[in-house]
């Protein structure tokens, strides 16, 4: 699936009235989170099928998304902002533009949540 496709869906789940997501803390908006969620998703494939053990102490995805999501903020934060570089469509790019302003805001909340840098 390309970016633009990811993007495209994370705008089509958050809906006409993307806001914040509270249910899990730290708070982030919802473009954001569903794009750390996309990541954590593919963390746990990546860990379960190199990783001897990995899949008996997570056997279910959705629990370790739900648990580890936080940590990845920073790393969907980037991946949505270099998006912005790159050839994407208008309709898509002033929602995440917008999204990244709003979910700035939400920074002091998550100080103290430690994320995982994805440059390797």
């Amino acid at each position: 699936m390309t970016l633009e496709e990811q993007l495209a869906k994370y705008l089509a789940a958050a809906g006409s009235d993307a806001t914040i997501e509270t249910k899990n803390k730290p708070r982030a908006h919802r473009i954001v989170a569903a794009s750390a969620k996309a990541q954590c998703g593919e963390l746990y494939e990546i860990f379960a099928s190199k990783m001897p053990g990995f899949h008996e102490a997570f056997p279910d995805e959705r629990s370790f998304v739900k648990r580890f999501w936080p940590h990845l903020i920073k790393s969907a934060r980037a991946t949505l902002a270099q998006s912005l570089a790159g050839p994407m469509p208008e309709h898509l790019k002033k929602p995440v533009y917008e999204a990244l302003i709003m979910d700035y805001s939400l920074e002091p909340q998550r100080a103290r949540v430690p994320q995982v840098n994805m440059d390797l």
